[in-house]
């Protein structure tokens, strides 16, 4: 956990602003919001049940969008990682959970237990995609609603 260039603690800056958005409304969320939360829901989830969690919660609703996430941050790391376990799906990754589960469900064992390794990858290139996020909240501050609002969606 190597502080950033003004000293702050990456994790904590990303985990704080994350705080803040897990019960704003969707529809009250900017796009730099959206971005921090696609970003820090795919880490939170691999981190804690691996891609195969990632995919069948309402976090993977949002995998295509989360790619997107990498890029506008500026990861590289992370995006190949998440690019590798969304091309085990056939075809694209539905951002329908029902129909992501009988995808999942169609995966081979050997394909589902390939997320293990991809888990692995994911977790090292880690620190590198929290510093990039940190850097990305740090220049979008302004978009960034430094509040919790009451009423919003509730984590899944």
């Amino acid at each position: 956990m190597s502080p950033s260039a003004d000293g702050k603690n990456p994790w904590k800056v990303v985990g704080d602003v994350f705080l803040k958005l897990i019960n704003r409304a969707p529809e009250k969320m900017s796009e730099a919001e959206w971005i921090v939360y696609r970003v820090w829901s795919l880490l939170g989830e691999v981190s804690n049940g691996g891609f195969d969690q990632y995919f069948f919660n309402s976090s993977g609703d949002h995998a295509t969008r989360t790619r997107d996430a990498l890029r506008a941050i500026g990861d590289t790391k992370g995006l190949k990682v998440l690019e590798e376990a969304m091309a085990v799906f056939p075809g694209e990754v539905s951002d329908d959970r029902d129909i992501r589960w009988k995808q999942l469900d169609g995966l081979s064992k050997s394909t589902r237990e390939s997320f293990e390794a991809l888990d692995k990858k994911l977790v090292e290139a880690g620190q590198d995609v929290v510093e990039k996020l940190a850097a990305y909240i740090e220049a979008h501050s302004k978009e960034i609603r430094p509040t919790k609002e009451r009423g919003g969606r509730r984590h899944t």
